[in-house]
Parts: C-alpha cells; structure tokens; sequence
C-alpha cells in the first residue's frame, strides 16, 4: 500500500536505534521518503547541513526513533567495539561523556538529542523504538511492522560504577525524551 502523494516525511535515522530496520518496513509501504544519517552522500544528508545547502519544502512529516540512552550506548559499543579504539567499556563510556560536551563531531557517537534538535522544520514527532505501536498509525500504515535488522548478539556486563557514571552524563536525555 503506497502512502497518498499528499503525504511526505522526513525520517531521521539516528544510529543504533533500529533505524535500518524501519527503512525496511517504510520500503514495503510507502513511496520513497527522505532519510537523513550521518554520511554525506546525495541521498543521505547531515540534518545539520540541510538548512545551510538544501532548500527544504516545509510540509515534510519529520519523524525520528529514539531507544533508552544507556540501551543505546550499550549498543554503540557492542557495534563499533574496537580494543585498540575502546579497549574496555570505562574507557568507551569515558570518552562518550567528552564527546556529548561537543556534539556532531563523528554523528554516529552523538547524543540522541543532537539529532532532534537540528530538524529541519522544528516540529518532529519522536517514537521511543521501545512502543512503536503508535508509528504504523502516524504513517497511515495498516498492519505496520517492524523486522529486527542488525541485532548484535554481543553481551556486555555493565558494572554498577560504569552505569551511574553512563547515567549521570545521560542525564539530559533521560529527562528530555521520557526515560
């Protein structure tokens, strides 16, 4: 079922967040939408750019999928785990708290927030990947479902110094979307 032409969206795919998973599920239901990540190609531009080189209509639906901070921060890791990058978890979760000081230096290690922030039109709607059985309604979608892409089986086991640490510089997040 293809979306009406009348309906158009701006997806913002914020890593680690099971971005890839809901371009699947768009795919099989609607016309192409405007994705925007953290590369630079032609089709996938930096929301942060758009406003200065791309002249936008205004009457996109901008949407975007959020996942509990330390879930995410745990999933960055497991993805881009790297020791001669990271070496352990404090070290990893060390160098995020440095980094979310000084957001959109490498994207793919931003702060959720970063992302919702820099929207084109200033009015996006943000689905927590935990509930999304209200995104198949926003989209006019019936029967919308969500395949899991790109599930890392890696487990990490997180110390109790290592969480409060992660959760004091998530702090913002936590308070902003909801968590």
């Amino acid at each position: 079922m293809l979306l009406s032409h009348s309906k158009r969206f701006m997806f913002f795919h914020i890593p680690k967040t099971a971005g890839t998973s809901v371009r699947l599920a768009l795919s099989e239901h609607s016309e192409p939408i405007m994705v925007l990540k953290q590369n630079f190609d032609p089709i996938n531009i930096n929301q942060i750019h758009v406003k200065k080189f791309v002249s936008l209509p205004t009457d996109y639906k901008e949407f975007v999928v959020v996942r509990e901070p330390l879930d995410r921060l745990v999933s960055v890791f497991r993805y881009g785990n790297n020791p001669s990058k990271f070496g352990t978890f404090s070290n990893f979760c060390q160098r995020m708290k440095e980094h979310y000081t000084r957001p959109f230096l490498s994207n793919f290690y931003d702060s959720q927030l970063s992302w919702i922030e820099n929207s084109v039109t200033g009015n996006i709607k943000i689905f927590k990947l935990e509930d999304l059985s209200s995104l198949g309604e926003y989209l006019e979608i019936e029967n919308f479902e969500l395949p899991r892409e790109n599930v890392n089986p890696i487990q990490i086991d997180i110390t109790p110094e290592e969480r409060n640490f992660c959760l004091e510089f998530l702090k913002k997040e936590y308070e902003i979307l909801g968590y």
